[in-house]
């Protein structure tokens, strides 16, 4: 049966597409919003089966990508994933993962930074720190149980330092308002770290401290024997 689809209802992460008839009946017969959502899920539930889980209304994105906005109870657990790799700020791909780490709004790749009058490329600079700090060590990391072909909003860590902490204290990522982070960020920026300073390589280089001068070491001395002395009786006659 062909029907041309004019409504598109997001249940539970449930695409659920009502033929033009039924979306007409819907909009003519509901008494408000809740009728809707309710008729939506049982039609949910008659295809998929009697298990529901809430998702939040609106999903949030980063460029192109679609973050899954799963509750905490069903993100899975902690799982180690290897050969991580930086594709933005803040942003990891890993053993088919890819998670944006929460609580950090990172500047885009092409953001530019101005200090003291002066313009700098800030985002190019946050991603290669990011990297640099990565460094295809482990990242540890709250995902579901497999990879679900969509971004994962998580917190990750590196040993045991958090991934998004270490952006927003060394101030390559701004700290969500009211997040976890808020007071990183206030530090940061009052010292004028990472986007809110100025080009890392116009600061004064930090001069090198003198290598300690170690004392020579003194060679091993011989050691000096007595020699006894020589019979000096005097020659027999």
């Amino acid at each position: 049966m062909n029907v041309s689809a004019t409504e598109v209802r997001t249940v539970s992460k449930i695409d659920l597409v009502l033929p033009r008839d039924r979306a007409e009946l819907i909009k003519a017969t509901e008494p408000d919003s809740e009728s809707v959502s309710g008729y939506a899920q049982m039609l949910a539930v008659a295809a998929h089966g009697t298990k529901r889980h809430r998702a939040p209304k609106e999903q949030p994105t980063i460029g192109d990508v679609s973050i899954a906005m799963l509750p905490m109870q069903e993100q899975g657990r902690l799982k180690v994933l290897y050969r991580p790799r930086a594709t933005e700020t803040g942003t990891i791909d890993a053993m088919g993962y890819t998670l944006i780490l929460t609580g950090v709004n990172p500047p885009k790749l092409n953001e530019k930074c101005v200090y003291n009058g002066r313009s700098w490329p800030c985002g190019a600079r946050a991603l290669t720190e990011f990297r640099a700090w990565l460094r295809d060590r482990a990242v540890t990391c709250l995902v579901p149980a497999q990879p679900a072909g969509r971004a994962v909003l998580t917190k990750c860590s590196v040993g045991r330092e958090d991934a998004g902490a270490w952006l927003v204290k060394n101030g390559w990522a701004r700290a969500q308002a009211a997040g976890p982070y808020a007071r990183a960020g206030e530090k940061a920026r009052a010292e004028k770290l990472g986007i809110y300073g100025e080009a890392p390589w116009l600061k004064p280089r930090q001069p090198a401290l003198p290598r300690p001068v170690k004392a020579p070491v003194p060679l091993p001395q011989p050691e000096l024997t007595a020699t006894p002395p020589t019979d000096l009786s005097a020659p027999s006659q």
